[in-house]
């Protein structure tokens, strides 16, 4: 485990005097010029396809202690070279303390989401954090947005459905409003945008993001608002309400001789999920990360977890100075922990609380941690995934 230096700052802010209320975001360097910023954002070689797939499953370890949640999404947007969407309704200025072992950039970036009450989405080319509702849909509605324009092809003009489907860079300048980038980019491809004021004004700052699709682009920006995006033939764009009704369809091909094996896997991990067998393909209509897990337990490969994981999965790290007071490790640990005393106040236990402790933990399971770090209260410590709970007969 190393500590992360803070070297770089995702900034949501505010506009001074009557756009106060409006919220921003950019991506800045800390104490550096505007030019230096330039330089120092397009220095950073973001990754792609199957390069941010292998970028994701790179090791590391960090720790953040009470830094805004801004600086340490910058950090990772560096060191893991993926840009990262935050929400524009998850605040920025939020204080996080995080600590992760030498795990994978996909495992932090899923404990940095649950952190602050997110999930992450995993894009082709970006990691989106944002609420759990919208998050574990993302892709889900790219997905399917992108086929029903492939099932528009043959009532579509050729030109509007070459510019639906070809790839554009999705970055936007400073001070951007999300109505207007979605106007500019569809008069762009010649696409009528019907009722845009359905997309509430706001200002967003600079985003560096890869090439995606209009379809990506689209929704990426709406689920941040709860709408959708609808295509007709004619060209004509609608926003509507979210839908939470939905799944994509796919065919899974599974050899015969592994098909019991499959079979069981997938009923491990997906109980309720309904499979329609044809021979050794499975037919299943659920959400695009779920086909993914389908296709690595297929395989019998390891999938990984995009649920944050809960406090029995974490290993602490934890060091006291000489003379540090059992009190001091106490207030010290409910920085980043729930500790809930039963039976007893801390009022109740001032001599405990006096006594000097030492602690020198690196790599410790929390439910072997927390009993030997509070074991100067005498009390019975009990270590769940929400909280540590010490009672007192």
């Amino acid at each position: 485990m190393y500590r992360v230096q803070n070297l770089v700052n995702w900034s949501h802010g505010r506009l001074p005097g009557a756009l106060a209320a409006v919220t921003i975001s950019a991506v800045l360097l800390v104490g550096v010029s505007g030019d230096e910023r330039a330089r120092d954002d397009q220095s950073t070689a973001y990754l792609s396809g199957v390069k941010l797939l292998d970028a994701l499953q790179q090791r590391r370890g960090i720790t953040f202690d009470g830094s805004p949640l801004r600086k340490v999404v910058s950090e990772l947007q560096r060191s893991c070279r993926v840009p990262i969407v935050i929400d524009r309704r998850i605040d920025p200025d939020q204080r996080v303390t995080i600590r992760t072992d030498y795990v994978t950039c996909r495992t932090t970036l899923v404990t940095l989401a649950g952190e602050v009450g997110a999930r992450a989405s995993f894009g082709h080319g970006y990691v989106y954090i944002g609420p759990p509702a919208s998050a574990v849909l993302l892709q889900t509605r790219v997905a399917l947005l992108e086929e029903r324009v492939r099932q528009l092809r043959k009532e579509m003009d050729p030109e509007l459905y070459r510019g639906l489907t070809t790839r554009f860079d999705g970055s936007w300048g400073r001070l951007s409003a999300p109505r207007t980038l979605l106007q500019e980019r569809a008069g762009q491809l010649g696409l009528l945008v019907s009722e845009p004021d359905k997309v509430p004004h706001d200002l967003w700052s600079a985003a560096r993001l890869p090439s995606m699709t209009f379809a990506d682009f689209a929704t990426l920006i709406l689920t941040q608002f709860d709408l959708q995006l609808s295509v007709a033939a004619s060209g004509e764009l609608q926003f509507a309400p979210q839908t939470m009704d939905v799944a994509v369809e796919r065919k899974h091909r599974v050899p015969l001789r592994d098909k019991s094996d499959v079979l069981r896997r997938w009923r491990q991990a997906l109980p309720d999920l309904q499979i329609t067998w044809r021979g050794s393909t499975a037919t299943l209509s659920t959400t695009v990360e779920n086909h993914e897990r389908l296709k690595r337990l297929a395989k019998g490969q390891q999938v990984p977890s995009d649920e944050p994981g809960g406090l029995l999965s974490r290993t602490m790290e934890f060091r006291t100075p000489p003379r540090t007071r059992l009190g001091t490790v106490l207030a010290s640990l409910r920085i980043s922990v729930p500790i809930r005393l039963i039976g007893k106040t801390e009022a109740d236990l001032q001599q405990e609380l006096n006594q000097f402790v030492e602690i020198n933990e690196v790599g410790t399971p929390s439910a072997e941690f927390f009993p030997k770090a509070l074991a100067g209260l005498n009390g019975k410590v009990e270590v769940t995934d929400q909280e540590v709970t010490v009672t007192f007969d």
